[in-house]
């Protein structure tokens, strides 16, 4: 019986680091913006400085702001867009594996586990589909030692 391939993405971890660093980025950009705008208000209402100092009005820098952040949400939802998309269009080339023809799904426990003697309980979800689960009950390292002794 073949077991049901996993899913993985060799891009995946490198497109998720440059999704992390731009957001990463936009958020401290959003903070030295927001404090920007703190220090404009309190040179302006606290200091009575007016506006010649900080170049735009108050109002001109909240509107900007406000766009701003605009952009940087509608960047993260691309970006969530992007990734979303690769995952879906991985997990629909998953090969389906049959068994007694009924669509088998096998949940393996621990999941990095490989070697050693695993047990086989087979849990019939409906009609249609049954369930695999693989417990390791001796591993792999355990197995070698007993040999040797």
């Amino acid at each position: 019986m073949s077991e049901m391939k996993s899913i993985k993405n060799e891009n995946t971890p490198f497109q998720k680091k440059k999704t992390l660093r731009w957001t990463k980025l936009f958020t401290i950009l959003a903070f030295f913006y927001i404090l920007w705008v703190a220090i404009v208000i309190l040179g302006i209402y606290y200091l009575n400085m007016g506006y010649r100092w900080s170049y735009f009005s108050l109002e001109q820098w909240v509107l900007g702001g406000c766009i701003l952040l605009g952009i940087f949400i509608v960047l993260e939802l691309i970006f969530l867009l992007i990734t979303t998309k690769q995952y879906t269009s991985q997990t629909q080339q998953v090969e389906k594996v049959f068994f007694k023809e009924k669509q088998l799904h096998v949940f393996t426990y621990p999941s990095q586990a490989k070697g050693g003697i695993f047990s086989r309980t087979y849990i019939p979800l409906n009609e249609h589909t049954i369930l695999r689960v693989r417990t390791q009950m001796i591993k792999a390292e355990e197995l070698w030692q007993q040999k040797n002794l």
